[in-house]
């Protein structure tokens, strides 16, 4: 008699879930590119207002006003256009106002108001990507494995905000080189989110091979299996993580 089914074995560390024998396997890594670089992103952010603007408390309060926003905007956005597309846009959203922060020239225009509007739109765009991100990675990630892997992103996520103070102290060396490199890694996401297989409105996969087959068979109709009773499809899925 052969041995049990490994697809049916339950993944209790992230090694697993990452190291399995498929050749999709690397594409689990890539929600952990994601959370890490938002986390560093957002945290560079929050501790680079200091250079962005002189007065810290009107920066503050402008960018936290303009940025609770962006979840707001998320609900709506992620029920009509799905994952991919909205985690590329405010992806997209976000970088571009790290440029136009970079190329507004500081101490022209009063309280430096133009880069502190795009610093809020910015915060804003982070903002609105955590929340997809959740969602999007509990959905590639199989049953057997989802809590090991949302887990996962998530830790990386607290390793960019703890690694955010170092990347804003290069700040010292050349002036707004934490903007220009927040602003590469976050166009860099929008080319590997491109891999990705869209989610919404497909079956939770249950196992690992259920999850090979959601990308290989995202551009069919039928289910990746149909042991996966219809309740568990996943196209208001989101209201969960948005509204804990």
């Amino acid at each position: 008699m052969g041995g049990p089914n490994k697809s049916l074995l339950k993944i209790d560390n992230v090694t697993t879930l990452l190291c399995h024998n498929s050749p999709r396997s690397h594409l689990n890594l890539i929600p952990f590119y994601f959370r890490f670089c938002t986390g560093l992103s957002f945290y560079v952010l929050a501790q680079y207002l200091g250079w962005i603007g002189d007065n810290i408390f009107l920066s503050v309060m402008l960018t936290g006003l303009i940025s609770s926003i962006g979840p707001i905007i998320c609900v709506f956005v992620i029920m009509k256009m799905g994952r991919k597309l909205t985690l590329a846009i405010f992806e997209l959203l976000t970088a571009l106002c790290f440029v136009f922060i970079i190329l507004i020239p500081r101490d022209v225009f009063p309280n430096d108001w133009p880069r502190l509007i795009f610093a809020g739109i910015g915060f804003g765009g982070l903002a609105g990507t955590v929340p997809v991100l959740y969602l999007f990675s509990g959905e590639l990630y199989p049953t057997l494995g989802r809590n090991v892997g949302v887990s996962g992103v998530s830790t990386f996520a607290r390793i960019g905000s703890m690694v955010a103070p170092m990347v804003v102290s290069l700040n010292e060396l050349l002036p707004d080189l934490p903007l220009y490199l927040m602003a590469i890694g976050l166009f860099s996401q929008i080319l590997v989110i491109m891999p990705l297989p869209e989610t919404k409105d497909r079956p939770l996969p249950d196992t690992l091979e259920q999850a090979e087959q959601l990308g290989q068979t995202q551009h069919h109709d039928h289910d990746i299996s149909t042991s996966v009773p219809p309740k568990q499809t996943n196209s208001c899925d989101c209201q969960k993580y948005l509204f804990p």
